[in-house]
């Protein structure tokens, strides 16, 4: 269910977007909305799968965490 919620909320959004501009909302648009979602979930799959996967080698070799500092400019 909180999938379905999440597609209908990404769709809604984009749609609305798209209903603002003056003759952006047609067929064509809303195929290429709906492509980016499946094609946006796809990435994030494969993101959270190297995460894992990296995680469970540093779990596996017993690695430390190293977390670096950002760097700030004045």
């Amino acid at each position: 269910m909180l999938l379905a919620v999440c597609f209908l909320l990404f769709v809604t959004e984009a749609l609305l977007a798209l209903s603002i501009e003056k003759g952006q909302l047609d067929m064509k648009n809303l195929f290429t909305i709906l492509l980016m979602y499946f094609t946006y979930t796809q990435i994030w799959i494969l993101l959270v799968v190297n995460a894992f996967r990296l995680e469970i080698k540093r779990m596996f070799f017993r690695e430390e965490t190293i977390w670096y500092k950002t760097k700030r400019f004045r």
